[in-house]
């Protein structure tokens, strides 16, 4: 628990794993009278398995069970991170008790931008996360054509391929602002955002200029502001970029006109020109500083409707209120001439000839905004922003506009219950907001200050709470999925940005994909995590980070190995056992002390550069275990990473085709070979040909020195032990002998004073030999049944009931009584029918 919420703390707040494992070195310094702190051993490769494995894939099921058969939207955007294209994938649903949620479900990479290998993926990412049979209401991307375009654009295929010809196309209305800006301040006469440009790269990469620039700001008696860039992308950073430039502008004037023509660039030269013989002072505005003011004027009311539109209350429901305030605006200005109180007021002074062009200028820029802001936004009556637009309760429901919505998305009500429903909200809608304000009231400044609105979702969450109307519901559930901007996936793009910095730039994309689930989809703080842990419903989390599973198969040295001793609990002592495996030719003699003092005069490998933990104990094996030269030179190939069968769904890769062919019948449930006896499939011929021998009594692998035969070769290799003495752990205490790890570790146990039993549940205090045992045990408590029965599905803790249960299908009865020769599926059953012949157990 302490190294989950240790290595959650890190990703929510983008620590490095370099620090991180720092940190948990020093715990067992700094608290020096805990005993978990002393426990906590969590390095880079323990913390990216936890957060790949463990917390990753359990936030995404729990988006997926909060989901449950809701309805949602899928969103989706791209960025480019250096040569790489990625793109998250995000679903927006409306949950009765929590109001809107939106979650990550996958974050590829593909560099492939066609519409149809994107709708491709986006396929592939709902199947996966097992929510392609859900009802898909919208799909919300930016407005490039590529994305909801008439003819072969990703929500066309989508259709197409999810069956769903009512999809709605979801622009990012925020983009639509963006470009009323941009398009319509290309009428100006003088280019207020390349003189930003220009001003910026100016002061940039040179300290002498801005040193020049401070020595004007002092003598002006004004504080030094960073210059500000535009951002073409980002065309609403316009108004900060000015904002800042007009905060600076005295001193910027006087500072250029003092260079001189010759030596300032043309785009800045074209605002001073009139200053040339003197700059004027605040008193005086020329016409292309008016430009300036205007522009600034103009982008603040853009940059509050950016802001609103962005906020994560906002709902498709507010949107043709919003859109139609920004219109009415614009309309109102150009209909009375305002451009801002400033500009108006210096307009007057200029000549006659100025004003008209300024005014000129203007006008068109209020002229083409509007254009193009009816061109992308339907203001119709019958628009679907108009009709969604009742839901966001500003007034009383009224069952025409109801049953026009529902038509229009094709949603199945019940119109009596509809309007018995209606009528319950609109008579309680006064009540509701005043508890939603109540609410309000209740939270701190700051939590205000972040909630200075009451939102729409709030107030349905509300009714919800406490009156039943599965019609409302399923109206509110369809809309409010639908996303009014991308304004999600976009702040995903910037904690991308602050956790994948130059400092952390060798991150792979799964590493990146896994901290923006844990961060997006946890809603948790640090310290409501640490709470969370404590509970129930986090049993099944703890347990998954305390199996060794969480490690990935086939990666490297730490998890093959892991795999053979699934009783270590460290990593670190995997790979110090591994390398004194690998590096002995007889017997090693080794220690507790051994191990701790002792460990690192075997690892020059590391020194050299190597990566830890994977070329170098595979090797070792390289030159000991493999006996023929055919196998030597496919194990080294396979090493070097020739091999190029690679399973698409785990990453595990294979030196033979055949071999990647049967193991993905691990992941795909198929059983090709079945025993023509009892019925019971298998995944390959060689598994299936071991089982035949239990019909046929066949042990074929014989012990030369005991004469005792076995099915199975490796039970033969492990049972020859015994005679050749080949034991590969000497205990250095007593010098005993012994041919195993497992076997050493219990041994060691009596002379350190630790209990036979070390492994403790703490459910109920049972104590265990080994951790398998317990791992078992635990299943009582979490009521986990891993084994599955491919026949009835049927499912069980441990793997013989499994194969008890299976002899039901298979007819098979191995059992038989030698005295009547009546066979039996189970020994106990056996036993009891013995008692029959001679009155007791065999």
């Amino acid at each position: 628990m302490a190294e989950l919420l240790l290595t959650y703390h890190g990703v929510k707040h983008h620590h490095s794993y370099h620090s991180q494992d720092c940190g948990n070195k020093l715990y067992p310094s700094i608290f020096t009278d805990s005993k978990i702190a002393s426990k906590i051993h969590c390095g880079r490769r323990k913390a990216e398995a936890l957060i790949e494995n463990v917390l990753a894939p359990h936030s995404l099921k729990l988006a997926v069970q909060d989901i449950g058969s809701t309805s949602f939207s899928i969103v989706t955007d791209a960025s480019n991170k250096g040569n790489t294209k990625l793109l998250p994938v995000a679903v927006r649903y409306f949950n009765k008790d929590k109001g809107s949620c939106t979650y990550i479900i996958d974050f590829f990479e593909d560099a492939d931008e066609t519409s149809e290998a994107i709708a491709n993926n986006l396929r592939s990412c709902l199947q996966n996360a097992g929510l392609i049979h859900n009802k898909i209401v919208a799909y919300g991307a930016d407005n490039a054509s590529v994305s909801s375009g008439k003819h072969k654009s990703v929500l066309v295929h989508l259709k197409r391929m999810l069956d769903l010809p009512n999809l709605v196309p979801r622009h990012c209305s925020a983009h639509i602002v963006h470009n009323t800006a941009k398009h319509g301040l290309k009428m100006l006469s003088y280019d207020v955002e390349n003189l930003v440009i220009k001003v910026f790269s100016e002061f940039s990469s040179c300290a002498k200029n801005i040193s020049e620039l401070k020595e004007f700001l002092d003598f002006m008696e004004t504080e030094y502001s960073e210059i500000l860039c535009q951002v073409p992308t980002r065309f609403l950073t316009l108004f900060t970029a000015v904002d800042r430039l007009l905060k600076n502008w005295p001193a910027l004037k006087s500072y250029f006109v003092s260079k001189g023509e010759e030596t300032v660039s043309c785009a800045i030269w074209a605002f001073l020109s009139e200053q040339e013989e003197a700059v004027s002072d605040d008193d005086i505005i020329t016409l292309p500083e008016l430009y300036i003011y205007f522009v600034h004027n103009i982008m603040c009311q853009f940059n509050n409707t950016i802001k609103v539109l962005e906020s994560d209350d906002i709902q498709v429901t507010e949107l043709y209120a919003i859109f139609n305030k920004l219109r009415r605006e614009i309309q109102i200005r150009q209909e009375q001439g305002f451009y801002g109180y400033k500009v108006t007021q210096f307009l007057k002074k200029l000549p006659p000839n100025e004003q008209n062009t300024f005014v000129g200028d203007a006008q068109r820029v209020y002229t083409r905004m509007l254009q193009y802001l009816e061109k992308w936004f339907d203001f119709s009556e019958n628009s679907f922003y108009m009709l969604c637009a009742p839901l966001n309760l500003d007034e009383p429901l009224e069952l025409d506009k109801l049953c026009a919505l529902t038509a229009n998305l094709e949603i199945q009500v019940d119109g009596d219950e509809l309007f018995t429903e209606m009528c319950t909200l609109n008579d309680v809608l006064p009540t509701l907001k005043s508890l939603t304000n109540d609410a309000e009231l209740t939270l701190c400044q700051e939590q205000q200050e972040r909630h200075h609105r009451i939102s729409v979702s709030e107030v349905w969450v509300e009714f919800f709470k406490h009156w039943e109307a599965p019609n409302l519901l399923k109206i509110v559930q369809h809309v409010l999925a639908i996303p009014p901007s991308n304004a999600f996936v976009e702040r995903i793009f910037s904690v991308m940005k602050n956790l994948w910095t130059d400092e952390r730039n060798r991150l792979q994309v799964d590493v990146v994909k896994a901290e923006l689930f844990v961060h997006f989809n946890y809603k948790m703080t640090c310290a409501e995590f640490a709470g969370f842990l404590k509970t129930e419903a986090a049993k099944e989390l703890v347990v998954a980070a305390r199996k060794e599973q969480k490690y990935k198969s086939g990666e490297g040295m730490m998890s093959e190995n892991v795999e053979e001793n699934p009783q270590q609990e460290d990593p670190e002592q995997v790979e110090t056992h591994v390398t004194l495996l690998g590096r002995s030719e007889g017997t090693v003699s080794w220690s507790p002390e051994h191990g701790k003092d002792g460990g690192y005069q075997h690892r020059p490998e590391r020194q050299q550069g190597n990566q830890p933990g994977k070329n170098m104990g595979k090797s070792i094996q390289c030159e000991g275990d493999l006996k023929n030269l055919s196998k030597n030179m496919m194990h080294r190939r396979f090493s070097k990473g020739e091999g190029k069968n690679t399973c698409t769904e785990c990453g595990k890769s294979f030196g033979r085709s055949l071999h990647l062919i049967i193991h993905r019948r691990t992941h795909t449930g198929q059983r090709p070979h079945k025993c023509l006896q009892c019925g019971k499939s298998f995944i390959d011929n060689p598994t299936l040909k071991i089982h035949e021998r239990l019909h046929m009594g066949e042990k074929p692998y014989k012990c030369p020195d005991c004469g005792k035969s076995f099915r199975e070769r490796p039970h033969l290799i492990g049972h020859q032990r015994i005679h050749t003495e080949a034991k590969t752990f000497i205990c250095s205490q007593c010098g005993e002998t012994l041919c195993n790890w497992s076997a050493f570790l219990r041994h060691e146990r009596i002379h350190t004073g630790e209990r036979s039993k070390p492994f403790n549940c703490l459910e109920c205090g049972e104590n265990f030999r080994d951790r398998s045992g317990l791992s078992r045990h635990q299943r009582i408590h979490t009521g986990e049944k891993p084994y599955h029965c491919l026949e009835c599905g049927e499912t069980f803790s441990r793997r013989s009931n499994l194969t008890r249960h299976q002899q039901v299908h298979t007819g098979e009865r191995p059992y038989k009584c030698l005295k009547c020769g009546k066979s039996f599926s189970r020994r106990s059953t056996r036993s009891r029918h013995l008692r029959t012949h001679w009155g007791e157990s065999e």
